[in-house]
């Protein structure tokens, strides 16, 4: 294989997973602004109480339990959101797409890293994070607690990994097992 001909397969290798990376992107965001609704859903309703004048936000609030999770980190972002946004239950959806897509590109820089070159392989990643098969989780605002687990546990396993090359990333993944457990059961898991 001629060298002209190798870089031309690894540029197509590295375009493959980026350009999967933005159609995914740009479908889960479309999917979301066309199915989901800007009215509270199931366990959104719980997030209502903040309309109500007589309810402050303090630390009870955020640690009363929901369905046996506890889940502060999760209502302080799903506050900020609805507040910056009028009350619009899709802002806490924006916050998926962003999570799971932030992830999608740090797994597949990673992968890129750790192989020392890029591969078709590694659009796999945005294909499986952002695929509609996700769709309960894009479009009901309170599954945040799912996305933000699942986004901790992967920065703190890269944390880990990234580690044994480079010492200062074990500070991300003590911050990232930190606050897990205040993303609900799962994180506790």
């Amino acid at each position: 294989m001629s060298t002209t001909d190798r870089a031309s397969q690894h540029g197509f290798a590295a375009f493959v997973p980026w350009a999967a990376w933005a159609a995914m992107t740009v479908a889960a965001t479309w999917f979301v602004f066309v199915h989901a609704s800007r009215f509270p859903f199931a366990d959104d309703v719980a997030m209502l109480a903040l309309k109500r004048h007589d309810l402050s936000v303090d630390w009870n609030w955020l640690w009363t339990a929901h369905n046996d999770h506890r889940l502060p980190l999760v209502r302080l972002c799903m506050l900020g959101l609805l507040e910056l946004c009028g009350g619009d239950f899709r802002a806490p959806l924006v916050l998926h797409i962003v999570s799971l897509a932030l992830i999608s590109a740090v797994l597949i820089a990673a992968a890129r890293e750790l192989r020392g070159r890029p591969s078709v392989a590694d659009a796999f990643f945005p294909l499986v994070w952002m695929s509609w098969g996700n769709a309960e989780n894009l479009l009901w605002s309170h599954q945040l607690q799912m996305t933000l687990t699942s986004v901790g546990v992967m920065a703190t396993v890269l944390a880990l990994a990234r580690t044994v090359v480079r010492r200062g990333w074990l500070a991300l993944a003590g911050l990232c097992t930190l606050a897990l457990p205040l993303c609900g059961g799962g994180g506790v898991a």
